[in-house]
């Protein structure tokens, strides 16, 4: 953890990040800071900061309070950090979301510092059970300390930690290795077969998501990662299992999808997904599309329809697209995202 004079630094840059949000609606005038650099030598030049809104290359065709297939087009602040930055500390104004805690859960975040006021405002006022009940078992089973803290506060206050579980090696996220560094040469059905095989290693069962993200490193040398659908870090089976009877799965999605892994952790393995291409077994859905618009993304790839949504997985597509309002989202946002040439989307369908 930063020294209380560092982590109010940090904590201040979270605020001023918040009062620079364009959003008309100030319950989403939200702020986060990263501090990226070592603990041990705090040095301001290495916070990055945020506030929650549409990535520039969305804003260009939509503005706020404008939807995309239902979902709007804000990107949370915490989100935009971490698409783009690695760093052991965040700050943020208000308690995260359970998705954005999922996120949280596969970078390199081990404490977050919430602004005590947040937790007074209208959105944690509605949302107070998403929070207790979610997103902090999510962080504390992945071995996250959080804080919460005033800018006039002497001390952080530690919110007590539950039972947790060690924070698990992110042996799902490790870089590909392909032979003589040829990833542009590779045809995008062998990259796709691979995502395939990869969604049935999840611990989960066979039906989920497998995606590799293909980027550039520091020295601009392609690189290959990938993910696959599963429990957040740390988390077991039987914490799920409480979580998710009262978790609105419309809304928020316990496993953390393959593609979201993959925006998360690029940073962490020093990978640049701008201009960079992901293979994904399933569509992804809606707000993920746009987080990766958010990220610089500008190619997918996916085989099948079958699912948006981890929890449902109907056979026919045409079943899917009328019976899942998940995947009617996502095909209505690859639409809207291809129609306005921000991402170049494509089928290729793969017998499995």
């Amino acid at each position: 953890m930063l020294a209380t004079r560092d982590a109010k630094s940090l904590l201040q840059h979270a605020v001023e990040a918040s009062f620079k949000s364009t959003h008309p609606d100030k319950r989403f005038h939200i702020g986060a800071a990263l501090y990226t650099g070592s603990t041990d030598n705090f040095d301001e030049s290495h916070i990055f900061s945020a506030s929650s809104g549409i990535s520039t290359r969305l804003s260009s065709v939509i503005s706020h309070g404008d939807t995309i297939s239902g979902h709007g087009p804000t990107t949370h602040a915490e989100m935009r950090l971490l698409h783009h930055h690695s760093g052991k500390a965040l700050a943020i104004t208000d308690p995260p979301c359970p998705d954005c805690m999922n996120g949280i859960t596969l970078s390199n975040v081990d404490n977050i510092i919430i602004l005590n006021q947040g937790f007074h405002n209208a959105w944690f006022e509605h949302n107070h059970s998403y929070f207790m009940e979610h997103s902090l078992p999510i962080a504390q089973q992945a071995g996250i300390r959080l804080f919460t803290m005033g800018l006039n506060d002497q001390e952080p206050y530690e919110i007590p930690a539950g039972p947790q579980s060690p924070k698990l090696t992110r042996r799902r996220f490790e870089n590909i290795a392909f032979p003589d560094n040829t990833i542009d040469l590779l045809p995008a059905e062998e990259l796709l077969q691979h995502a395939i095989f990869l969604g049935r290693t999840s611990s989960l069962g066979s039906n989920f998501n497998g995606a590799i993200a293909i980027g550039r490193n520091k020295q601009q040398t392609l690189t290959a990662l990938s993910a696959v659908s599963d429990l957040p870090p740390g988390m077991t089976t039987d914490t799920a299992t409480n979580i998710e009877q009262n978790l609105d799965r419309l809304k928020y999605m316990l496993p953390v999808h393959a593609v979201k892994g993959l925006l998360i952790r690029a940073p962490s393995a020093d990978v640049s997904l701008t201009g960079g291409t992901i293979y994904s077994r399933y569509l992804p859905p809606a707000n993920i599309l746009i987080d990766c618009v958010d990220s610089g993304v500008e190619r997918l790839f996916f085989t099948d329809l079958h699912s948006a949504d981890p929890y449902d997985y109907p056979h026919s597509r045409t079943e899917c697209a009328h019976s899942n309002p998940s995947v009617h989202d996502a095909i209505e946002c690859m639409n809207f995202l291809t129609e306005k040439k921000l991402m170049e989307i494509t089928h290729i369908p793969i017998p499995e």
